[in-house]
């Protein structure tokens, strides 16, 4: 007798089920037959206005064409300052949780950096799920000559800039021509070569390497960071003027940007494949948005300061050509590429992001999205929602009105003023003191040496 007499019609539907189970999730559309590939791409220095997917007088064609062909977050916030961005980045967690307030150079001015033992990246985590994982790029925020910390934040490979280190000069002084960089633990000048271009390679050949498993791979380009260098494309005419010259360092972004798109493109990998492209805080130098000057940003808690692009393809997830105006920041995307990767985040690690995966798939619920974001930048703490903008200081802002932040509001008693700004005040005054330091001797800097 089978088994599905005996069990009578429910079990029969049961099995019915569970043999139409297979087709289901092979046609769902977020299935992918593998894990799909990540790869997040992080420009040095560069706001958004020198994107021309944000409306930039900046030629970027290919960020452009990145945008038009996936999602363009239409406000996202980093730290106005480079190590405490990437620590967010890396960890999913605010620098009043990880201590990492201020910009700190561990090759330079010492100390462990950013602590395995006490902080987890994401790296680490895909690493686990099965994912083969590389760096390519700026890394700075440990002594790679103290530790192998690389291999112990998750990054099977590496082909790194480690950073300006103190006995070390002047050869680690050099990531652009004649770039001192460390590859898989080897450590070199590259005579004649432009580092940048360098690290290119390494990462186009670690996708071609890795196209036939799931990949992380991790792009925090060296560009475009001062001291501004003249590139390959202008090398025999250097431009003349510093917002030429930099104006043709974002070229030279795009165009590697451009080459990773087509590597991707060219091995079939577009359709599981998710490319990112960020910055890690306000342009260095400022350009020009719908026509208008913005100020250099880096630094500054301003939102010119703290707002970075942020443009995502995942054919999978998103339509193409939608802008995002829901609100997200840096530690949004830890979660994110877990959730992407089918990882975890372990249960006691606590993190301060939320996926923005539904914001991709344009499903997102309004508890999905967020009320707020955050940065900070030493005892400065800044907190916005999608129109206005509160400081610890008390400045409050209407960006959408004011963008170059000229008016403060905080005393104007109209209604809806009060109340926006009271609900941002009590989000901001929620918040939790800053923690302990890193480590040991954190931000004890001589004052000789307080460049970054």
């Amino acid at each position: 007798m089978e088994l599905s007499h005996f069990f009578g019609r429910p079990y029969r539907l049961l099995l019915f089920l569970a043999a139409l189970a297979p087709a289901i999730c092979h046609s769902a559309p977020n299935r992918a037959e593998r894990p799909p590939n990540i790869i997040l791409i992080l420009v040095d220095d560069v706001g958004c206005d020198w994107f021309g997917c944000y409306e930039a007088t900046q030629k970027t064609p290919n960020v452009d064409r990145l945008a038009a062909q996936g999602v363009r977050f239409k406000t996202a916030w980093a730290t106005p300052i480079c190590s405490p961005s990437r620590v967010e980045l890396l960890t999913g967690r605010y620098p009043f949780r990880t201590g990492w307030i201020d910009h700190h150079d561990a090759p330079r001015w010492g100390g462990k950096g950013l602590d395995w033992e006490r902080e987890k990246t994401f790296a680490r985590i895909l690493r686990e799920a099965g994912y083969a994982t590389a760096i390519a790029g700026k890394w700075q925020i440990n002594d790679l000559r103290k530790f192998d910390a690389l291999k112990l934040h998750g990054f099977d490979e590496h082909c790194v800039w480690p950073g300006y280190e103190t006995g070390n000069v002047p050869p680690s002084d050099e990531r652009y021509w004649n770039a001192f960089l460390q590859t898989n633990g080897k450590r070199e000048i590259h005579p004649n070569r432009f580092g940048p271009d360098v690290v290119n390679e390494f990462a186009l050949d670690f996708i071609k390497r890795r196209k036939d498993q799931p990949f992380l791979l991790y792009y925090p380009m060296i560009l475009c960071h001062t001291p501004y260098p003249s590139t390959p494309f202008n090398k025999s005419k250097p431009p003349q003027g510093q917002k030429q010259v930099y104006s043709d360092l974002i070229t030279y972004v795009d165009q590697q940007v451009g080459s990773i798109m087509a590597a991707v493109d060219q091995l079939g990998l577009a359709e599981r494949t998710m490319i990112i492209v960020t910055g890690d805080n306000g342009s260095s130098t400022g350009g020009e948005r719908n026509g208008k000057k913005i100020p250099p940003g880096k630094g500054l808690t301003s939102n010119w300061g703290v707002q970075v692009p942020l443009v995502v393809r995942a054919p999978w997830l998103s339509k193409a050509a939608r802008t995002v105006e829901s609100p997200v920041d840096f530690s949004d995307v830890f979660p994110t590429l877990l959730e992407v990767a089918g990882a975890r985040v372990p249960k006691n690690l606590t993190i301060d992001g939320h996926s923005f995966v539904p914001l991709l798939q344009g499903t997102a619920s309004p508890e999905q999205k967020r009320n707020w974001i955050f940065s900070e930048r030493g005892k400065n703490r800044t907190l916005r929602n999608e129109r206005f903008k509160i400081d610890s200081s008390g400045r409050f802002w209407d960006l959408q009105n004011d963008p170059q932040e000229q008016n403060d509001l905080s005393t104007r008693s109209t209604e809806e003023i009060v109340r926006e700004r009271n609900k941002l005040v009590a989000a901001l005054n929620a918040l939790p003191a800053d923690g302990p330091p890193p480590f040991p001797g954190f931000l004890k800097i001589p004052k000789s040496d307080k460049k970054e």
